[in-house]
């Protein structure tokens, strides 16, 4: 275990922090969700990976790989629960080819458990906080504002 980690850790620090080339390396595929008033939902929140890159998962293998984390705002009207992320996948990168790395690339959905008081729409802010990386480097961490445009009938 200690092997693990400490081959992770030099292999970690042999990545350099730069600003990636592209414009957004991960983007929220908004779309507005119909639940029903009062009744508890499951609402899938759908996000993109930039091509030819990934980001770890909300349960990376090691300790020192940073976690995607989405937190959504409640409202006094609506009840946020618990987030529901998606198992990563395993990968291994040229940097460190033996180990076994959780991240996610192209599309995934963390699913949001939420309740609507009553009926009516309702605009929930969030922040999905990611570290992005390509097969040699890691970028800094970033932080993508969402909205959900919710409405409960």
């Amino acid at each position: 275990m200690f092997a693990v980690l400490g081959s992770l850790c030099a292999s970690a620090q042999k990545l350099t922090l730069h600003e990636p080339q592209t414009k957004s390396n991960v983007i929220y595929l908004a779309e507005p969700v119909t639940i029903q008033a009062g009744t508890p939902a499951d609402v899938g929140l759908a996000f993109r990976v930039a091509d030819g890159l990934h980001i770890n998962s909300h349960s990376p293998f090691a300790t020192e790989m940073i976690p995607t984390t989405l937190m959504v705002e409640p409202l006094p009207q609506v009840r946020i629960g618990r987030m529901q992320y998606p198992a990563g996948v395993k990968y291994a990168f040229d940097f460190a080819p033996q180990e076994k790395l959780s991240v996610y690339t192209g599309d995934f959905v963390v699913t949001m458990h939420v309740t609507a008081m009553r009926a009516g729409t309702y605009s929930l802010n969030g922040l999905l906080d990611y570290q992005a990386c390509d097969n040699l480097q890691c970028y800094p961490v970033k932080t993508l504002p969402i909205t959900v445009i919710l409405t409960a009938k």
